[in-house]
């Protein structure tokens, strides 16, 4: 498991095993699509795949912070970091091992 914390602090564990699984190229592929329907429905799919039960708990505390809304490039912003600093934990603990 990969732990790790967004700059506003949500903490998140992330099996290592998704960030090799072709369901996230999938719904990365489809989040950069030129459509902007497929856009939002491969972001959220990432979420969903990456976060598995807290999705929700991101999508709160994310909502906390904005007097009760959740914006879009707040959330695109944490699912990157997230993203981000999962692979980045995992390469550095495979390059030590």
């Amino acid at each position: 498991m990969i732990e790790g914390k967004t700059k506003d602090g949500f903490e998140f564990k992330i099996d290592e095993r998704i960030l090799d699984d072709w369901r996230l190229v999938e719904t990365i592929a489809l989040a950069e699509s030129d459509d902007a329907s497929e856009q939002i429905a491969g972001l959220m799919d990432t979420a969903k795949f990456v976060l598995g039960d807290r999705y929700e708990d991101l999508k709160k505390h994310i909502a906390e912070k904005n007097d009760g809304f959740i914006p879009r490039t707040a959330m695109t912003n944490a699912l990157i970091e997230i993203v981000n600093t999962a692979r980045s934990l995992k390469n550095s603990s495979s390059s030590e091992g």
